[in-house]
């Protein structure tokens, strides 16, 4: 059945050309992951976003199945964007966000040098995550300064 659900994959989806004139485009600075979850926050305020089932859409390419084969790309902007998505909650969800992602680095680093041989560019893969931290949380708690 069709019903309403409060956010929409970008891979997915159908848009009145006046919902973007109301709610505004997709934020390029995301670049990639969580522009989708930004602009469905944006939508909801204004509209409904409706799920239906008897659509079906093939996404044939994505980020992959697993840790060891995530791009550079995906480390850095999935981790990135994850931080930078919760930059305008409260401050103790920022911090649960912050540790949480803190943890996630460092279980795919230890993922990732555990399995060496199967990750296609470790290095690159695991400094792009650890800066993705960085620059997420700098965007993450920046907020917080402007804010008090």
């Amino acid at each position: 059945d069709e019903r309403k659900t409060t956010m929409a994959e970008g891979s997915c989806l159908c848009v009145r050309a006046s919902v973007f004139t109301s709610v505004g485009y997709f934020d390029t600075r995301y670049f990639m992951y969580f522009e989708d979850m930004d602009f469905s926050m944006r939508v909801n305020k204004k509209y409904s976003i409706m799920y239906t089932p008897a659509s079906i859409v093939y996404h044939k390419s994505g980020a992959g199945h697993s840790w060891l084969v995530h791009t550079p790309l995906y480390q850095y902007y999935y981790t990135r964007n994850r931080l930078w998505f919760f930059a305008s909650s409260n401050v103790f969800y920022r911090c649960y966000v912050f540790v949480f992602s803190l943890i996630v680095v460092v279980v795919k680093s230890l993922v990732m040098l555990t399995n060496r041989s199967k990750v296609n560019d470790f290095s690159s893969s695991t400094c792009a995550l650890w800066k993705g931290l960085f620059n997420g949380s700098a965007l993450l708690f920046k907020s917080a300064q402007l804010r008090y």
